[in-house]
C-alpha cells in the first residue's frame, strides 16, 4: 500500500503544482517588462512589504536573463528591441534601488526609473524610506539609464479633477526634465490606476505609460496601457520564468 500512497501524493503534488503554475499555456512572444519596487528586507510593516524582494535575488533574476540569452530595453525604446528582450523598471525611487547599478552594469543591462518627484525632494516617502537624492538620478541618466516620472505625488489619478491629474503629469515631468537635463518620455500610473480620462491626460505629457497586468508587451499595442508584472517577495524562480515565457505566473 505504501507504493500506492506514494503515487497518490505524487500525483497530487503535481496536480496543485500544474494548477498553480501556468505551465499549460501557450507561449507568448513579445517583451515582457518587469516592476520592481525596493531592494531590501527591511521592513515598513505596510503594504509595499509584499514588493520588496532582496538585493541577492534581484542578481538571480539578472544573472538568470544573461545565462538564456535574454537584452534588455528601456521603456522609451521598448518597440526597438529584436528577439529576446525583457524591460527591467524600478517605480518609487528608493534609495535601496541604487543596489541595483552594478548588478545592471556587470552583465551590461539597462532600466528604467519612475521617480515620485515630492518623495525624492523630502529624501523620504510617507513610511520614512529613503529616497535615492537627484544626484543618484543623474547619475543613473548619466550611466545610460532612463528616468521616467511616477507623478508628482504618487495619487490615484481616476480620483483627481482634471486640474489635479494634470499638475500631478506636468509638474513631475517639468521638475525631472529640469534636474537631469533631458527630456522625460515616459510615466507610470501610481498604484497602476487608470481611466480613460487619466489616459487621455497623459497623452498630453508623455510618450509612453505603463500599467500593472501579466501580459507581455506586443508591438502596435497600447504605448500607454504597456503592461507590467510586479516582482513580489514570494516570486519564485518557476514564478519568473514564467512571467518571461507565458507572460503570466500564477492563476
Amino acid at each position: 500500500m505504501k507504493w500506492k500512497t506514494k503515487a497518490i501524493l505524487g500525483l497530487s503534488f503535481l496536480t496543485t503544482f500544474f494548477s498553480r503554475y501556468n505551465f499549460w499555456r501557450k507561449k507568448e512572444i513579445g517583451v515582457s517588462v518587469l516592476l520592481y519596487h525596493r531592494l531590501s528586507k527591511q521592513k515598513t510593516y505596510t503594504n509595499l512589504d509584499k514588493f520588496s524582494i532582496d538585493s541577492k535575488n534581484f542578481y538571480y533574476h539578472m544573472d538568470y536573463l544573461k545565462q538564456m540569452g535574454y537584452k534588455t530595453v528601456n521603456v522609451e525604446n521598448l518597440e526597438e528591441c529584436e528577439g529576446k528582450c525583457v524591460c527591467i523598471t524600478f517605480d518609487d525611487g528608493y534609495k535601496d534601488n541604487m543596489y541595483a547599478y552594478p548588478v545592471l552594469k556587470k552583465y551590461g543591462y539597462t532600466a528604467t526609473f519612475f521617480v515620485v518627484t515630492d518623495w525624492i525632494e523630502k529624501g523620504k516617502s510617507p513610511c520614512g524610506l529613503k529616497m535615492m537624492s537627484w544626484e543618484d538620478i543623474k547619475f543613473l541618466k548619466k550611466s545610460g539609464f532612463e528616468i521616467g516620472s511616477h507623478s508628482l505625488s504618487h495619487k490615484k489619478l481616476p480620483l483627481l479633477s482634471i486640474e489635479d491629474k494634470k499638475k500631478e503629469l506636468s509638474n513631475s515631468k517639468k521638475i525631472i526634465e529640469e534636474k537631469i537635463k533631458s527630456p522625460v518620455f515616459s510615466f507610470s500610473y501610481p498604484y497602476g490606476a487608470w481611466d480613460d480620462e487619466s489616459k487621455k491626460t497623459v497623452k498630453e505629457y508623455y510618450k509612453k505609460a505603463l500599467v500593472i497586468k501579466q501580459k507581455t508587451y506586443i508591438k502596435n499595442d497600447d504605448a500607454f496601457l504597456v503592461p507590467r508584472a510586479v516582482m513580489r517577495k514570494n516570486t519564485d524562480m518557476v514564478d519568473f520564468y514564467l512571467l518571461l515565457t507565458r507572460g503570466r505566473s500564477r492563476i
